[in-house]
């Protein structure tokens, strides 16, 4: 019977794996923050990256890929109005949805399959929870924009495991707009230049 069970388990695992869908993932960390310093304001990102994946796989090593990516980013700075320093102005959440079209290259041996090298393009969309509680002292009533839209680009190997496909990878992604704007500038900006380190684990 635990034969039987056994074999039952491991013929659905390897048509899982057959399916021309991925789901699993993928974590990692950052190499840059997502905000760079201005004067005596300070930002810091969390050192890690956390999300669910998918992955649309596509004839000819070509792939589609989408994932949900969170880490956390604490802005802090003084507060001249008391003469004091406060520890965390506000906790801010980020998430990351990109999207990615891959193509990877190897051969139909199985040396090849097993170690497939790949480059992906595509866009991100950021949105950032937390900044609508930043005190009127710091925006002076300017609006905080949320969200960022960005271009990335990734370069890995999709390494075959059995059932498991795990994707070691380089992002880079540029951001295209800052989220503190005009007046707000000398607080904190945008880090438009993202690079980060990713593993993917998946079926």
């Amino acid at each position: 019977m635990i034969r039987t069970f056994s074999l039952l388990f491991v013929c659905a695992l390897t048509s899982l794996a057959q399916l021309p869908i991925g789901v699993g993932i993928k974590g990692g960390i950052p190499f840059n923050g997502s905000f760079t310093d201005v004067g005596r304001f300070t930002s810091e990102t969390q050192r890690y990256i956390v999300g669910p994946m998918v992955e649309l796989r596509l004839p000819a090593g070509f792939a589609i890929e989408g994932d949900a990516l969170y880490s956390k980013v604490n802005l802090s700075g003084p507060l001249s109005a008391v003469g004091s320093v406060f520890g965390s102005l506000v906790d801010s959440s980020s998430w990351e949805f990109p999207v990615l079209v891959k193509k990877k290259f190897g051969g139909p041996n199985a040396v090849a399959a097993s170690a497939r090298p790949y480059v992906g393009a595509g866009a991100s969309f950021r949105s950032l929870t937390g900044l609508g509680s930043l005190p009127s002292f710091i925006t002076n009533g300017r609006e905080v924009d949320k969200n960022n839209t960005g271009f990335v680009v990734a370069f890995g190997v999709d390494i075959r495991a059995l059932v498991l496909h795990i994707s070691p990878e380089i992002r880079f992604t540029r951001w295209g707009t800052e989220n503190f704007g005009s007046g707000l500038a000398n607080i904190w900006k945008t880090n438009q230049n993202q690079a980060q380190f990713l593993i993917g684990i998946s079926f």
